[in-house]
């Protein structure tokens, strides 16, 4: 490859990288919005969505290094070119070259940690195996079918691994550590293995392979490895989701991910997908999640931080190409007074080429010059009165709807003063409310805790449900009672209390007609069934009484009457259109 080639590939390879940052910074962006707007909340839908972005970045970044290899001009950047009449092509040409030879040399560490990670799924792929139990293989064929994976898949007991694990695409296996399946039961077992095969079932292996190896090619890009820990924390929770769907015990999976987790003493590669992923915080979120301990939803800094630094990326970076790229505007000196460059101007040569440009806009982008030669401090004062009664005028004719909007304001802030009254209720009601806030409070503060301690159960020591009743309490505490009281005032006096009244009542006679009805239609049951054995055994009555069949039907009949009236006399309902 001659120097030339060289330089060009070097130059590409610069730009791609360089651009690199502010395009993974807007699918980031993207990302964030559509997960917000359109709500998604799935966890299998957010891990897709989060590896499609990570796939269409690292696809534009290779059509930025082809096409700039293509192109074959320094001054490609992916989106826009650089004029080549600034000082910018020369610095960048130097600076570029060696930003990608540091690169190049930076990108041997993680390629040698992927070919070791490599290697060492190869290694437990062969070694250290044993055969499983026949109720585990049994049990992973059932599954399997049952989930429709048409691949086989084996399972293996290992020895090099402290987790289980699944490797392979076109060969699925899952390995079993020896050391801690042992504490597990068999229920926990096949919670365990369920999960293996929810990543079977979603090619996690293989999604795994390619997030890995872009994560090594791009292994400068902050927003590669946000996307790749959002694939990793949300992947685990959809495989999670669908063991809860077999309807596994909570607690007994929950306490197995404990066992898995502590039992991994060693560090796990990150090539294979393991059931105990994640690092402590999303781990914890996992077991509280499986638990059914559904925490508070709290604004997320970081998250609001991983945006600003994606906008301000890619606003910095192409900032800096197109202030590079405006030729430089010096001070103009005339006179006494110096004209200084409006904002506008520093984007003049874009936007005033339009055809369609206005003369109005075109005033306010480039305002004339003022130059103290040509005026006296008179002519100054004339031109400033000038416009300040020509202000007036704009102001008065605007006047009408400025004071339209100030009766809008006014009237929408009476309407809310009226719905913020708070009622004085009769002593009465006022000691129903305060008795309703009362069995609140106890509620939340007693009975609920105890159903959240009874739910972690052993899932936490006794220190961790100390500080979980101490972050309890102190939610408990921030809330606002008075508010909730207002609250409860404002809806109590706005009862219709007559009405409710006459609608207990009704209810209350519904259900004693329906009950006296179902009485009488047992009773017509009854006298049905004895009329049939009376007509089985071919007897015209009972012995010895004056009960025989033509009066059980007459019986029948007085009973049927009744009902009917009944039926007429029970509120008919209401049904308003």
């Amino acid at each position: 490859m001659t120097a030339i080639g060289q330089s060009d590939l070097l130059q590409a390879l610069g730009w791609a990288v360089f651009n690199s940052m502010w395009q993974m910074a807007i699918l980031w962006v993207a990302y964030q919005l559509i997960v917000s707007v359109f709500r998604i909340k799935q966890s299998a839908n957010k891990s897709s969505l989060a590896v499609l972005m990570l796939f269409a970045g690292f696809a534009w970044f290779t059509y930025t290094l082809l096409s700039g290899l293509t192109a074959g001009e320094a001054s490609f950047s992916g989106v826009m070119s650089i004029n080549t009449d600034t000082g910018l092509e020369g610095w960048m040409g130097t600076t570029l070259p060696l930003a990608s030879i540091l690169y190049l040399v930076l990108l041997i560490f993680p390629v040698l940690n992927f070919i070791r990670n490599y290697r060492y799924v190869q290694v437990i792929r062969r070694f250290g195996l044993s055969r499983a139990d026949v109720q585990w293989r049994i049990f992973v064929q059932k599954i399997a079918v049952r989930m429709d994976i048409r691949k086989p898949v084996y399972i293996w007991m290992s020895e090099l691994v402290s987790s289980p694990v699944t490797i392979g695409y076109l060969k699925p296996v899952i390995l079993l550590p020896m050391a801690a399946i042992n504490h597990l039961s068999p229920q926990q077992i096949e919670a365990v293995l369920l999960h293996e095969l929810s990543h079977i079932k979603r090619y996690d292996y293989f999604i795994n392979l390619l997030t890995k190896l872009i994560q090594t090619l791009l292994y400068f890009n902050p927003f590669v490895k946000a996307f790749v820990r959002i694939f990793e924390t949300e992947r685990e929770k959809s495989c999670d989701e669908t063991v809860m769907q077999f309807q596994y015990e909570p607690h007994g999976y929950a306490s197995a991910l404990l066992v898995l987790e502590k039992a991994a003493h060693i560090p796990h590669h990150s090539l294979a997908v393991g059931a105990s992923d994640g690092k402590k915080s999303e781990f914890r979120k996992r077991i509280e999640w499986i638990m059914g301990i559904r925490s508070k939803q709290t604004f997320s800094f970081n998250k609001l931080a991983g945006v600003l630094a994606a906008l301000l990326c890619f606003i910095g970076l192409n900032a800096f190409i197109i202030l590079s790229s405006q030729p430089s505007k010096k001070l103009e000196q005339k006179g006494s007074y110096s004209y200084i460059s409006s904002p506008y101007d520093l984007f003049a040569d874009r936007y005033d080429r339009s055809a369609n440009a206005s003369p109005a806009s075109a005033e306010r982008r480039n305002p004339p010059i003022v130059t103290g030669a040509s005026f006296s401090p008179q002519e100054l004062t004339k031109t400033a009165t000038g416009q300040k009664e020509k202000e007036c005028t704009e102001e008065e004719k605007t006047e009408p709807a400025n004071s339209e909007q100030e009766n809008i304001i006014s009237a929408l802030t009476f309407v809310n003063n009226i719905q913020n009254h708070i009622p004085k209720l009769d002593p009465l009601k006022e000691q129903q409310v305060q008795e309703a806030m009362s069995e609140a409070k106890k509620v939340i503060k007693e009975t609920q805790w105890k159903e959240v301690e009874k739910s972690i159960a052993d899932a936490l020591t006794r220190v961790e449900k100390d500080k979980l009743k101490e972050v309890y309490e102190t939610a408990i505490n921030k809330i606002d009672w008075n508010t909730l009281g207002d609250k409860l005032r404002i809806a109590y006096d706005k009862i219709d209390w007559p009405v409710i009244n006459y609608q207990l009542d009704n209810a209350i006679a519904a259900i004693k007609m329906d009950s006296l009805q179902q009485v009488y239609t047992v009773a017509i049951e009854n006298i049905s069934n004895l009329q049939s054995e009376l007509v089985k055994e071919n007897q015209p009555g009972i012995p010895d009484s004056d009960i025989d069949v033509k009066s059980l039907e007459v019986k029948k009949v007085e009973l049927q009457k009744v009902i009917d009236r009944i039926r007429k006399m029970k509120p008919k309902e209401v049904i308003h259109l």
